[in-house]
């Protein structure tokens, strides 16, 4: 399964400016690591990471090379304009001169707090592929299932016993989603199912200086902490019944497909540390 962790972006934050003196007159570009306030903050523009098979990665690694872009994310869903001096941050301290009115944003070192990933969702959606799918969470009583499967095989569990209770899952599951695609209004039966996970989490404390005065010195004007969660998902297509298939016939298929389906995600939680 991909993380996606949004790598790309990692760049922007992880990278940082780079320091130098600023107390010279540079009229139309700011010094190296300061920058001028602006009137209002640029939009910022999503960049999804391309896909690729790391399945061999742990969470750890990935956490650590993912965490400025989660910082980042975080930021803007939650902490407002502040995405837009987090991106001009840098893990240095201001420079000993500056010029007045300018910015300088600091990024203390990362904190990382490792933590077991779960399945907190299991949506399905209806004709996916239409303009208008039908979408339907899985009750509650499914993803607690899949994460005491997962913990069981945490510690030691025999393949077969989670296989087991894998295919007992996916059983329960095929009724479900044959009632999810009867009350369905789509023009197709076909089906997706994402599992969504949580994992462990990352944070890292900005403060942010503004240069007053002639000669120029930093003054501390504010302060934050971003932190967010590593979060995940798997999805996977199925088709729906076939012309002249009997609903036995598609039924058996389901159970079938869907324990496999339900074993993957139970893999998939439970190796990743």
């Amino acid at each position: 399964m991909n993380r996606k962790l949004l790598f790309i972006l990692s760049v922007i934050l992880g990278a940082g400016l780079a320091v130098a003196a600023c107390g010279g007159p540079v009229p139309a570009t700011p010094a190296a690591g300061t920058f001028e306030p602006a009137e209002s903050l640029p939009p910022v523009e999503e960049t999804t990471a391309p896909t690729r098979d790391d399945e061999g990665i742990p969470l750890g690694v990935k956490i650590v090379g993912g965490v400025a872009v989660l910082l980042i994310i975080w930021s803007w869903l939650g902490s407002g304009g502040n995405v837009q001096w987090q991106s001009q941050a840098s893990d240095k301290k201001p420079p000993s001169t500056c010029r007045e009115g300018t910015y300088y944003v600091h990024r203390e070192k990362v904190t990382i707090k490792a933590g077991l990933w779960k399945l907190t969702a299991l949506n399905i959606a209806i004709d996916p592929s239409s303009q208008k799918p039908a979408a339907y969470t899985a009750p509650a009583t499914f993803v607690n299932r899949v994460n005491q499967s997962a913990r069981t095989r945490r510690l030691a569990g025999k393949p077969g016993e989670i296989k087991k209770q894998a295919a007992a899952i996916g059983k329960d599951l095929a009724p479900l989603v044959l009632s999810w695609q009867k009350a369905a209004n789509t023009g197709k039966k076909d089906f997706s199912l994402e599992a969504h996970f949580e994992g462990g989490e990352a944070s890292a404390r900005f403060i942010r200086y503004r240069c007053v005065g002639t000669p120029g010195g930093w003054r501390k004007e504010s302060e934050w902490t971003a932190t967010l969660k590593a979060a995940d998902s798997q999805q996977k297509t199925f088709r729906g019944p076939r012309s002249g298939e009997t609903k036995k016939e598609y039924k058996t298929f389901l159970e079938d497909n869907l324990s496999g389906y339900v074993l993957g995600v139970v893999e998939e939680t439970a190796r990743i540390l």
